[in-house]
């Protein structure tokens, strides 16, 4: 009798874990790849659909905050309903960046961000003996 119980419940959980993602928090699926450079980090971020003036992004207390929002159309009933007019992502920026240089383009549907790094601020101990 219980293990009856318990095969349901794996069952269950199986069963969400392998259902289309739309269905669990779509909003917060931004597709986005984050790579180092030499001198940067570059942030290629997903945002199909929206136009320039849709989009912001700041800095805020060192977090990357990047949204993007619509207006929803109030012509017509939908019948099947899926995009969602307002997303956003935020990015934790490693200590050593420079804020005052980031730059931002758009193009095809994807905001790239390119945040520099700023001087390598560490010392070194020196160690006598």
């Amino acid at each position: 009798m219980h293990l009856t119980t318990l095969y349901r419940d794996i069952d269950r959980v199986l069963d969400k874990m392998y259902q289309p993602a739309y269905k669990y928090n779509a909003p917060l699926l931004v597709r986005t790849d984050v790579r180092e450079i030499d001198s940067s980090y570059v942030f290629e971020i997903d945002l199909p659909g929206y136009e320039l003036n849709q989009i912001s992004g700041e800095i805020v207390d060192g977090v990357l905050v990047v949204s993007a929002k619509r207006e929803e159309s109030n012509e017509g009933t939908y019948l099947r309903h899926e995009r969602y007019n307002e997303c956003y992502v935020n990015y934790a920026l490693p200590k050593n960046t420079d804020h005052s240089t980031m730059r931002a383009n758009y193009k095809n549907g994807v905001l790239v961000v390119t945040v520099n790094k700023s001087a390598d601020n560490s010392r070194k101990l020196l160690i006598e003996g």
